[in-house]
């Protein structure tokens, strides 16, 4: 018998799907649950994340928290840097009434070491549970979601160095080409991130934080696309959305390690 096959169920024994409740007994354990399509493995392995190791939960919660506190900060660097851009405007500090090179320099050297911080807070957030024995172990997420965030380092390395470019500045073409690659590279990235928290949120188990990745998953682009026509506050939505789901799933991590630690 392969150690490795997924468990099979007796039709006598009474097994409920974890997400609905509904009884899988007699169904195939590769399978999905008709009634919500929640894979059965799943709710037949005992991967909660109350069974996992007290170094793992630390590494999500820390990663989680570097993520939250990274985008903080990122706000602020942008109500700041408005605000600065507005008033060296004003002053006339730049030519033609635009920000001049050092400022275009220093916000963009802030973008890119926020953009390391969150890259470090997904890492460790994203990391592989060691004890976790299912066929179904969110590895593809991952994995989409480290290669993002390398990518997405790169090209703001990219942009810091046009950025740094002589006196002239940096070529628009260029810009425009390291712009619109990035919002690629961040669609990716936010798709993959949905998904890994899908894998993740029924192992804590936080039905509605999986709802909420699941809405999010198509709301987010809806939000930033059509919704950042209404007073650009689409992208500001989705940005709450987005960090409020994270920090109940900090949440729900923090009270999982209490327990464990009690």
């Amino acid at each position: 018998m392969d150690e490795h096959a997924p468990p099979t169920i007796g039709p006598g024994e009474a097994r409920a799907c974890r997400r609905c409740g509904y009884n899988i007994a007699g169904l195939d354990a590769a399978g999905v649950c008709p009634e919500c399509g929640f894979e059965i493995e799943r709710s037949l392995a005992s991967d909660e994340l109350k069974n996992s190791s007290p170094e793992y939960l630390a590494s999500l919660h820390r990663g989680v928290v570097i993520i939250l506190s990274a985008i903080i900060v990122m706000i602020l660097i942008t109500f700041a840097s408005i605000g600065v851009g507005i008033a060296l405007a004003v002053g006339g500090a730049g030519a033609g009434g635009a920000p001049p090179q050092w400022f275009n320099v220093v916000n963009q050297g802030l973008s890119l070491l926020m953009s390391l911080a969150l890259a470090y807070g997904w890492w460790l957030f994203s990391s592989p549970d060691p004890s976790y024995t299912g066929r179904l172990d969110g590895s593809t997420a991952r994995k989409i979601v480290r290669i993002a965030l390398c990518v997405a380092i790169g090209m703001g390395l990219v942009a810091f160095a046009l950025q740094l470019a002589p006196l002239s500045g940096p070529s628009p073409v260029l810009l425009v080409g390291v712009g619109l690659l990035s919002i690629v590279v961040f669609a990716v990235r936010f798709f993959a991130e949905m998904l890994y928290l899908q894998w993740l949120t029924p192992r804590i188990p936080d039905w509605d934080a999986y709802k909420r990745a699941r809405l999010l998953i198509w709301l987010g682009p809806v939000l930033y696309t059509v919704g950042a026509l209404c007073l650009g506050l689409g992208p500001l939505v989705a940005l709450v959305l987005y960090w409020n789901l994270l920090d109940k799933i900090r949440r729900d991590i923090r009270a999982i390690r209490a327990s464990q630690a009690g």
